[in-house]
Formats: structure tokens, sequence, C-alpha cells
């Protein structure tokens, strides 16, 4: 499967479950998923019986750590992504990293970075 159509799969089954979806850097709305490459992007996966795999992480995005953004909005947006994502076969469920502060284009969010391999070979 190529970079662009796992990468727009993953996209429209966010936006379909109702999340506000971004891919890469530049301006956002939160709360949202942003959507990047994993680091490694292209590995060989234990998920695929020794073949090449894609990662892509999800930022799921609460809002501004100095409004009232609070755990169970984020908690909400995870689960929704969460379940959107395992709906998609050849996807492995997203890994998530516990929430932190986080600070994007000068400013912070409470937010949660996962990641989700595609268990289909590049």
């Amino acid at each position: 499967m190529s970079l662009q159509a796992s990468r727009q799969i993953l996209l429209d089954t966010l936006e379909a479950a109702g999340v506000n979806t971004f891919y890469g850097m530049g301006r956002f709305t939160a709360p949202c998923a942003r959507i990047y490459p994993a680091d490694p992007w292209i590995d060989v996966s234990g998920l695929a019986n020794g073949r090449r795999t894609q990662r892509w992480e999800i930022w799921v995005v609460a809002g501004k750590s100095d409004a009232i953004a609070n755990f169970d909005e984020l908690e909400a947006l995870l689960r929704t992504c969460d379940i959107a994502v395992s709906g998609l076969q050849g996807w492995s469920h997203p890994a998530c990293r516990r929430p932190a502060i986080t600070e994007m284009g000068g400013t912070r969010y409470f937010t949660v970075r996962g990641v989700v391999e595609t268990t289909q070979e590049v």
C-alpha cells in the first residue's frame, strides 16, 4: 500500500467518525486529531511476520492547556479515534502514551500521542 493511500484511509476513517482531522504541520483547530508519519515511518514489523510496514502518529488534541480542556474530553476523543481505527482491517490499535502538555505552533495543548501500524506491506 502506498504511503499516500494509507494516510488517506486513516484521515477518511477518523473524519467519518466525526473527528476533526488534520495532516502534518500547519494550522489546526482543537479538539482534533493530527496525523504525522511516525518514527520509524517504514520498518520491518513483527505484526506482519517480518514484512515492511508503515507507522503513523495520531496526536489527539483536546484543547489549549490554559483553557478548560480536561481528561474527560481527552479520553472521549481518544476513545473515538481508537474505535474508528479498530474497524480498519490490516491496522493495529493505537499504542498511546500518557497525556501531556505539548507545545504546537507556540501554544500549549493537552494531548495524547498514539501510533498505529498498517499490517499491509509497503
